[in-house]
């Protein structure tokens, strides 16, 4: 990461924030406050200058709220408020001020109006104990009311760590800090690597000492490896800057501006695009479009889908998703996945999957064991499913004989599915063409030389996708490039 250039051609305020909880450091609770406050004290043309993460440490928070109020014009300080014993934050700022605590009687008859008639000892009197210097603020800058007032302490405020609460507060107070100094913000996003314009970056850096120029990688984005950031309070310099990037970094570097890589809507246009189009990947979309939707018009809510991660139920999910909107269907996709051994599961795959499930909403039928087993399984337990929609292609092993509907062979002991194949046709490339074409992002061990994978000890990076350059250093490269089909599933063993 490269950061350079700093604000210095007027005077920005400066914000502290204090981060307090346990459970942020063990990892229990994500801590999304840093990131809406940062980006609304931006919007508002205030510099979040530091970030103290800390456990609940009555010494250790005084420590910092004393020298972050003595270092910033602001200070802001999320959690630690509420009535149980690891509720030290009150405490702690009166500690940093060398004062005690009181209940407050402003905050008390709201206390009492929200929990009733409490006594003073009562745990919910933790809330309005706050240090005796403290004053209240019951309204923002343009006069609407709060629904519970804001403790301040000098330059500290005290707010809680619930994020929706937290959100509100910041959005409340902001009004006070915020300047008539706009940001001028400009984002450039590259498909390569950072160290392929390091060079360009360090140049920019000192042309242009008077902007900030940030470069930040992204380890599991499919089509985004880099975002560049070029911000300061001059616009002029701003543009001027992102020109010159522009200009020296090689165009096919970059990602297309009218390109959202992530996050982006799902509403299956795409696909219905794509499949409009006059071209040999047009037509394969066309005819998988046709076999979903007959299996979706045949089947209904006993429809599924077997999808464990890999290109081609990936490219299948985003299928039948874009299905579903074109009919619009209300039905969540039933995805069928069946863990044979978690030691073999791939970290980034299990990763994958998660997000996936969630991206396009899917009901998740899970089982274990050998895929026959397995089956059987679920179908005791999910008696309604009747078909499912699978990956396979007349390339793959023992796909040769398969027909769009093809039940199990029962004869030979499976149970009695309706086997759907959308995209026996396809190929490889036809795969890889379809989802980069798209931007649907896939597991990013496929962008690490793997172009098939299966149980983690038995594959590895395609051999024909590794290779050294003059120097010796060993270059990967994505299994999107891999020219020769036929070698799709070199590194299984």
């Amino acid at each position: 990461m490269l950061r350079s250039g700093s604000f210095l051609s007027r005077k920005y305020l400066s914000v502290g924030s204090i981060v307090i909880g346990d459970e942020i450091l063990k990892g229990y609770v994500q801590d999304t406050n840093t990131a809406f406050l940062a980006s609304t004290l931006f919007k508002n043309g205030v510099k979040l200058s530091q970030i103290a993460v800390l456990p609940d440490d009555k010494n250790l928070i005084a420590e910092h709220v004393a020298l972050f109020s003595s270092k910033f014009d602001v200070v802001i300080t999320s959690g630690g408020i509420g009535p149980t014993h690891d509720d030290i934050t009150f405490e702690s700022v009166a500690q940093s001020f060398d004062e005690d605590v009181a209940i407050d009687s402003e905050l008390r008859k709201i206390v009492r109006k929200i929990f009733g008639d409490v006594a003073d000892d009562s745990p919910h009197m933790k809330l309005c104990t706050i240090p005796r210097s403290s004053k209240l603020l019951f309204k923002g800058p343009d006069g609407t009311p709060f629904r519970y007032p804001i403790v301040t302490v000098n330059n500290v405020y005290v707010l809680p760590g619930i994020p929706s609460l937290f959100e509100r507060a910041i959005s409340n107070v902001v009004g006070y800090w915020a300047q008539d100094l706009a940001l001028h913000k400009k984002t450039i996003r590259l498909k390569c690597h950072e160290t392929d314009v390091a060079d360009i970056l360090t140049n920019a850096s000192k042309l242009f000492s008077d902007v900030n120029i940030g470069s930040y990688p992204s380890w599991t984005n499919n089509y985004e490896k880099v975002l560049i950031t070029i911000d300061s309070d001059n616009l002029e310099r701003v543009e001027r800057c992102e020109e010159f990037l522009v200009e020296h970094i090689e165009a096919d570097k970059m990602v297309d501006e009218n390109i959202n890589c992530e996050p982006w809507t799902l509403d299956g246009a795409d696909v219905l695009k794509l499949q409009e189009e006059d071209s040999q990947l047009g037509e394969k979309v066309r005819k998988a479009m046709d076999v979903i939707e007959e299996a979706i018009e045949k089947y209904g809510d006993g429809l599924s889908l077997a999808f464990n991660g890999g290109k081609d139920c990936t490219v299948l999910l985003h299928l039948y998703f874009a299905a579903l909107k074109k009919n619009k269907s209300s039905s969540r996709i039933k995805s069928i996945y069946i863990e044979s051994d978690k030691s073999e599961m791939f970290e980034e795959m299990d990763e994958f999957l998660e997000i996936s499930h969630k991206r396009y909403d899917v009901d998740v039928i899970s089982t274990n064991g050998e895929i026959k087993e397995a089956l059987f399984k679920i179908k005791r337990s999910n008696p309604s499913i009747e078909a499912i929609i699978m990956g396979t292609r007349f390339d793959d092993p023992h796909g040769k004989y398969l027909k769009d509907f093809s039940p199990t062979d029962t004869d030979k002991g499976w149970p009695e599915y309706m086997r759907v194949n959308p995209i026996l046709t396809w190929d490889y490339t036809d795969i890889w063409g379809f989802l980069r074409k798209l931007y649907v992002p896939y597991c990013i061990l496929y962008d690490r030389g793997y172009s098939s994978i299966g149980p983690k000890s038995k594959t590895f990076p395609n051999p024909d996708l590794v290779s050294k350059d003059a120097l010796g250093k060993v270059i990967v490269k994505p299994a999107y490039t891999l020219v020769n089909n036929e070698l799709e599933r070199s590194g299984r063993n």
